[in-house]
């Protein structure tokens, strides 16, 4: 049986495109050659199973007085139990938990993850195996945002939501990606470019591969900046680094994964 990844999001992971004219179809949604999910597939091969759970406005805890059905805690059980065997769980929420309407802080929001990440270890839907959950804290909300729905106080509480998640996911023993420096458009500060989404790519397969190639990283731990990761790491690691960029058996894996990774960052 392939290697089943399930990402539960929001709208970004959804694929919402807020400028049409960054969009391929220029249509309000990224279609399967920009979606990070479906990239994310095909760059991890024939062995992986990656599904989309992306439902624009999805909260963690928080009941939407507007929209029904948007907390993930509510759906959560139904939701794993239809995935079943999942070997991996991604989750990407947050950034709706700072609506004015909810009344919540980062340390509200990052309590909500927690419950959610509980909820999400107690359902039976891992087979045997134990449960396996990385938590993605997403970009910070820009500063040009402004959005009468939504409320005040947006940007600000987005930005300790971050090391919220790094706390809790430290406490929980799951794993942590800071996705907080990544790319949002500069329409409405809150959801991502295509070229966000293909030059993080990168990050997700060699995360997601760590899993299953070796054992997994200790709690907590952080790939800094993904939405700079494929130029950040465009140089030849030395043979004494560790981390997601020295895990090449050879200079010509090495130049292989390069040229790729270029490739990705232009969205070829």
């Amino acid at each position: 049986m392939k290697k089943h990844i399930l990402c539960l999001g929001d709208s970004n992971t959804h694929g919402y495109c807020a400028d049409p004219a960054d969009c391929a179809d220029h249509g309000i949604r990224f279609n399967e050659d920009e979606r990070w999910t479906c990239r994310l597939q095909t760059a991890l091969g024939s062995d992986y199973l990656v599904t989309e759970e992306g439902l624009s406005g999805r909260t963690t805890v928080f009941v939407d007085p507007i929209h029904e059905s948007m907390d993930a805690l509510s759906v959560a059980y139904s939701l794993l139990k239809s995935h079943e065997v999942i070997d991996l769980l991604i989750i990407m929420l947050g950034t709706n938990d700072v609506k004015e309407r909810f009344n919540a802080n980062a340390a509200c929001i990052g309590a909500g993850m927690e419950r959610l990440i509980l909820k999400a270890k107690s359902v039976d839907c891992w087979g045997t195996k134990a449960p396996n959950i990385l938590v993605v804290a997403p970009p910070r909300i820009g500063d040009g945002f402004h959005d009468a729905v939504m409320g005040e106080g947006c940007v600000k509480k987005s930005k300790g939501v971050a090391e919220q998640f790094r706390i809790v996911t430290e406490r929980q023993n799951v794993h942590f990606l800071n996705a907080a420096n990544c790319e949002f458009n500069q329409v409405d500060f809150m959801h991502l470019t295509r070229k966000a989404t293909h030059s993080w790519l990168i990050c997700w397969q060699r995360k997601c591969r760590r899993f299953y190639n070796r054992i997994t990283s200790r709690p907590g731990f952080l790939l800094r900046k993904p939405g700079r990761f494929c130029v950040q790491n465009s140089r030849k690691p030395a043979s004494s680094e560790t981390g997601p960029s020295a895990v090449f058996a050879s200079e010509s894996e090495w130049k292989i994964s390069l040229s790729r990774r270029q490739e990705l960052c232009r969205g070829q």
